[in-house]
């Protein structure tokens, strides 16, 4: 979730790069997977606790290498101000159903931003919104045009059924919680199919023989290598 990660991907060839939103204190969308900032900055508390002016002054490079100290927590603009139309972007909105509530709403005016932004940026071909029940419960009632993954019933193999019900494009498996016969469902209901995750090339042609559409991957050359020399 860092601009020189995506314009690493982009440079070696990725077809696609994922990233989360989460918003600011002041209803900023932030491209930022944790819910808290505590893991990757050092600074402790959510996200949403801060303002988007304070969340970019923190380091959120420093912890893990000397060499990316001062790296900013990227906002959604800046995101698609560098790489829109570069480039598919597997946009996931963390909304509070993936945190467990029930009866969760995402809220549409978060999505408006979010739509508004892309389509500042003229990338809607370029885009599609992932996400559990209540952001694709809002996706089909606001923006019924954009395209959608289903990450809802990813623990309990009724992803597929959910993405049905959804009328999703895509969905995004979790391993090891699916089979071969979930991804043949999918397809025949023509449904792609993501992994989450894979970063050893042996496991990554078995996902590839089983029908796997894309593979969620932080290691893109070795994979991409091996995938290809493979087939």
């Amino acid at each position: 979730n860092t601009l020189p990660a995506f314009g690493a991907a982009i440079a070696l060839g990725c077809d696609e790069i994922e990233f989360d939103i989460r918003f600011s204190l002041d209803g900023v969308p932030m491209v930022f997977h944790n819910d808290t900032v505590d893991e990757v900055t050092g600074a402790k508390g959510f996200v949403s606790g801060f303002t988007c002016k304070e969340l970019q002054n923190m380091d959120a490079g420093k912890k893990f290498s000397p060499a990316f100290t001062g790296l900013h927590i990227p906002t959604l603009q800046k995101v698609l101000e560098k790489f829109a139309g570069r480039v598919i972007m597997n946009i996931h909105l963390k909304g509070d159903a993936e945190a467990g509530q029930e009866g969760a709403v995402y809220d549409p005016g978060k999505l408006k931003k979010i739509m508004d932004l892309v389509d500042q940026y003229g990338c809607r071909d370029y885009i599609y919104i992932a996400g559990c029940r209540d952001v694709l419960e809002t996706a089909c009632k606001y923006y019924p045009g954009v395209l959608r993954c289903c990450l809802d019933g990813q623990r309990d193999y009724t992803l597929v059924e959910t993405a049905v019900e959804f009328g999703c494009q895509k969905l995004q498996l979790f391993k090891p919680y699916f089979n071969q016969a979930m991804i043949d469902k999918a397809h025949k209901n023509g449904i792609l199919c993501n992994v989450f995750w894979s970063d050893d090339p042996k496991e990554a042609i078995e996902f590839i023989g089983m029908g796997i559409d894309t593979i969620l991957t932080n290691d893109f050359l070795r994979i991409s290598n091996a995938v290809k020399k493979a087939k």
